[in-house]
């Protein structure tokens, strides 16, 4: 009978160890819920990097072509400026290249301020994803270390019920 209510006592602590383990498994759960979202949030990041890297690849196209054209436009000014003067007023021609030139050079200077946005963004987002990285893997860690708690009450749990079965079945024996 003494042996018995040890193992009822036992298999009480048992029970009780099984139900904050299951708490802890609850609370894994709800980790494990957190780190898949913190992976979406992680996809969603990496696409936009990816988005801000091909705008970026664009606006830094779009700026050598500009520069190309400031050039051009640039070289026709002075070849022009080289000519002899004509005494009848002023060149329309003249006049269209320089406000063509003051056009694109505005355009360029938007264009690279753009870019510079674009590059300071990549890096936010470099290290948003780095810190949701670093997050995860603390995650996955913790996660890992309660489902091994877990599996470890579980079976100081089932070794107890078949000692507790086998105490049962040796006082049954004995009182008969």
């Amino acid at each position: 009978l003494d042996e018995a209510a040890k193992l009822r006592m036992e298999s009480e602590r048992a029970k009780t160890e099984v139900d904050r383990l299951r708490g802890d498994l609850a609370a894994a759960a709800s980790e494990r819920d957190g780190l898949r979202a913190t992976g979406l949030e992680l996809n969603r990041l990496k696409d936009e990097e990816s988005r801000f890297k091909t705008d970026l690849e664009k606006t830094r196209e779009e700026l050598a072509r500009e520069r190309q054209e400031r050039e051009a436009l640039a070289s026709r000014l002075a070849a022009r400026e080289a000519e002899p003067k004509k005494p009848a007023g002023v060149d329309p021609e003249l006049v269209a290249l320089r406000s063509q030139l003051a056009s694109i050079s505005a355009e360029r200077d938007r264009l690279r301020t753009t870019s510079e946005e674009a590059g300071r963004q990549i890096v936010a987002l470099r290290e948003a994803i780095a810190e949701a990285q670093r997050m995860t893997e603390v995650e996955s860690s913790k996660a890992v270390r309660h489902a091994e708690r877990v599996a470890a009450v579980e079976r100081e749990r089932e070794e107890l019920r078949d000692h507790l079965t086998a105490a049962s079945a040796a006082s049954v024996g004995a009182l008969q």
